[in-house]
This record gives C-alpha cells, structure tokens and sequence, in this order.
C-alpha cells in the first residue's frame, strides 16, 4: 500500500446532490399539482366524488392541496437524505499508481491500477450539473472484470479527469523508463 502522503482523498459532493433529489422530487409535485389543478378545471373531481358518495363520504380536494404538498416535502427530505448519507459515504483515493474506490460502508474497496485504465471521460450530463460544475468521471478498463467504473458525484470532473490523465501518463512513463534501463543493464551484463 502506497505511502499517505502519495494519496489524494476526493469525496463526491453530497450537498450538491442532495440538492439535485430535492429538486427532481418538488419538480415531479409541481407537475402533480399542474395536472391536479388541470383536471379540476377541465373534467372535475365530481366524477372522481360518485363513487364516494355511496359510502357517505365527503372529500374536499382544495383541503387535500395542504397535506399533498407536505408529503411530498417530506418524501423529498426522506429521500434526499438516505442518498445524502449514501453519497458522504464514498471515497475515492487516488495514488500514484492506482485508484481505490469505496462506495458505501459495507463494501470492500475496488483497486483499479493505472496500466488497466484505457479511456478517462468527464460526464456532466444536464443542465443543473452543468450549472453546477460537477457529474462524474468514467474509466474505460482492460485487463479487469468490469470494463467501465465511475467515479459518481464530483466536483470539476473536467480537472479530476485532466488531473488523473496525467498520473496515468506519468505512470506509464515511470515504467517505461524503468524497463528500459533494466533492458539495458541486461545487455551490459550480457556482454561480460
């Protein structure tokens, strides 16, 4: 295992993800409350109300529009926060010659060397993560049971994607340059 100090912690930003769930989630209510609100207008609950009247029982749906609005508020802080604490338990540490990944308390941490990585892309698909600045960065592996991993959740996926571009490179050339001279040292030896 590589030193601490040759180790960079990045962890995925779970404050901005909460945020994009607690957007998705009120987002998907509005939209409730549209089509509520255009159903109302256009065909009316009195047809929805038949069938209750049978049974003596009265609903009033403009009293409803209260408790509807603080179940969603409250499934969104629900879901939001399980995904928060999910998030905050990533961690990718990234050496000089290797990137361990650890997502979630329970599971064991994924070494991926950096001779197994082929391809690393940037993703900041959407508007908000574009506004944002952060998404994820994709490794495109050889070598490895799984071809592709990600790193979910970061911020500037554009620098951490240029940043462990150049690691790999330099890792490359390090061995490079170490084949090399034993190659040669060989062929010295060879020769007496």
């Amino acid at each position: 295992m590589p030193d601490v100090k040759d180790q960079n912690v990045l962890k995925p930003n779970a404050t901005k993800v909460f945020f994009l769930n607690f957007l998705k989630v009120i987002s998907i209510a509005v939209i409730l409350v549209v089509v509520f609100l255009i159903f109302n207008y256009t065909i009316g609950f009195e047809t929805l109300l038949t069938p209750l009247e049978v049974f003596n029982i009265e609903v009033n749906f403009p009293n409803l529009m209260p408790y509807f609005i603080g179940g969603a508020l409250g499934i969104a802080l629900l879901l939001g926060g399980t995904n928060y604490l999910s998030v905050k338990s990533m961690r990718y540490n990234v050496y000089n010659d290797n990137i361990t990944i650890k997502k979630g308390l329970v599971s064991s941490p994924k070494v991926i060397p950096f001779q197994n990585i082929q391809r690393i892309t940037p993703n900041k698909n959407g508007m908000f993560k574009s506004i944002l600045n952060f998404g994820s960065v994709i490794f495109e592996l050889s070598g490895l049971k799984e071809k592709e991993i990600k790193l979910d959740f970061v911020d500037k996926p554009d620098e951490i994607a240029s940043y462990i571009q150049s690691l790999v490179n330099k890792n490359a050339q390090v061995k490079q340059a170490k084949f090399s001279e034993t190659y040669r040292l060989n062929k010295i030896a060879d020769q007496f």
